[in-house]
């Protein structure tokens, strides 16, 4: 029994990693096809936010980044500093 849980738990890690490919993959085209859009920085901060959940942190302080230089009257603001902190804590960038 416990093997199945097993399985399905990577399974569905799987899954969750597939699922965020397709989105890194769309808020890039979104970004690519509306970069004036409305809606560019919260696709900006999606991305990064995508970037996180595969552990890809580097990407990710990228992306977040990117909402503070290129959008900084976005919503997203406060959210992208935030996320700029942990993912600064994930890549053990204590001092930045």
């Amino acid at each position: 029994m416990q093997h199945i849980a097993h399985l399905l738990m990577i399974i569905t890690t799987i899954e969750q990693q597939m699922i965020s490919i397709v989105f890194i993959r769309a808020f890039q085209q979104f970004l690519a096809t509306f970069p004036d859009s409305s809606l560019a920085s919260n696709a900006q901060y999606w991305l990064g936010e995508s970037y996180y959940v595969n552990r890809k942190y580097p990407e990710a302080l990228a992306a977040f980044q990117e909402v503070i230089t290129k959008y900084s009257d976005s919503s997203k603001l406060s959210d992208a500093l935030l996320k700029i902190g942990y993912t600064q804590y994930e890549l053990k960038n204590w001092r930045a």
